[in-house]
């Protein structure tokens, strides 16, 4: 099978959060809508075929993805289609990826492929992976490689990096105050099927907010504005290349952004509490 990644991904900041994110480096040079694009050889075609397709509302392809992880066990591919499951996919979805990668997911071996996995609950948002996440954390005997696993459930769970983030009590005292935050915003909410961001039911205009603050903060925190950008544009599809220029975070670039799209006053899809995909509302 031919694994070779093709010119258009992971070059010039292709599928990267300080760069150019789910934008092609250049034309792809096939047709990506074609059927025969989910059973090319190449996973790396497969993966810009269903994110294609997502991108225009059709979210048939995101379960070949499965498939094609299972065919091209790599971290890295591994991860960028974690993302975009987490990103495009249902719920229902989401728990076939828990049932089919449920060893991967509790091997506490293979602690790289562990946190690339778990990338698919952190952009999902879903309230019902926390405590997947959570077991996760407390099972690894190699925290200095899962350990970002409680950065993952401080996003969903903490106005700000707190006390889930940081993660310095004790394994029992964390277990109980993860779990005791989670059953309050399941009750919050009605249902562990929320998304949830920041202790809050996920709103892209609520990430919006949250994003702009963030970005004029007297310190910024670069990886929270990565990953905020990320859902942001994920979410509704507007470009936001010009966060960063090599890689570098230009604060009064992405501030424009972002004020443009909160000067837009209509009230709408991204109002609600409701995941979006490159502009349209997923299904539950």
């Amino acid at each position: 099978m031919n694994h070779e990644t093709p010119s258009f991904l992971l070059d010039g900041g292709a599928l990267e959060w300080d760069a150019m994110g789910y934008r092609f480096a250049e034309p792809p040079g096939v047709d990506l809508l074609a059927a025969s694009t989910l059973a090319d050889g190449n996973p790396w075609i497969v993966f810009a075929a269903a994110l294609e397709r997502a991108k225009q509302g059709r979210f048939d392809g995101l379960p070949v993805l499965l498939r094609a992880m299972r065919s091209f066990k790599d971290d890295v591919f591994w991860r960028y289609c974690a993302e975009l499951v987490g990103d495009a996919g249902s719920s229902v979805l989401l728990k076939v990826f828990v049932r089919d990668f449920r060893d991967e997911l509790l091997d506490a071996g293979e602690p790289a492929y562990q946190v690339e996995l778990a990338h698919a609950f952190q952009q999902s948002m879903r309230l019902w992976t926390v405590p997947l996440t959570l077991k996760m954390y407390l099972d690894s005997g190699k925290r200095e490689q899962t350990g970002v696993l409680s950065v993952f459930l401080s996003r969903l769970m903490e106005p700000e990096l707190g006390p889930i983030g940081v993660a310095a009590l004790p394994d029992a005292e964390y277990r109980e105050l993860v779990m005791a935050k989670y059953e309050e915003l399941k009750v919050a909410h009605g249902s562990d099927e929320a998304a949830v961001l920041h202790g809050e039911a996920f709103s892209v205009r609520a990430l919006a907010r949250h994003l702009h603050a963030g970005l004029s903060a007297p310190e910024i925190d670069e990886d929270e504005i990565m990953f905020e950008r990320h859902l942001f544009e994920a979410a509704t599809g507007i470009d936001c290349s010009a966060f960063f220029d090599d890689g570098d975070l230009q604060p009064l670039n992405a501030m424009a952004i972002v004020e443009e799209f909160l000067e837009d006053k209509t009230d709408g899809l991204y109002a609600q509490a409701v995941r979006c995909f490159w502009g349209r509302g997923l299904p539950d």
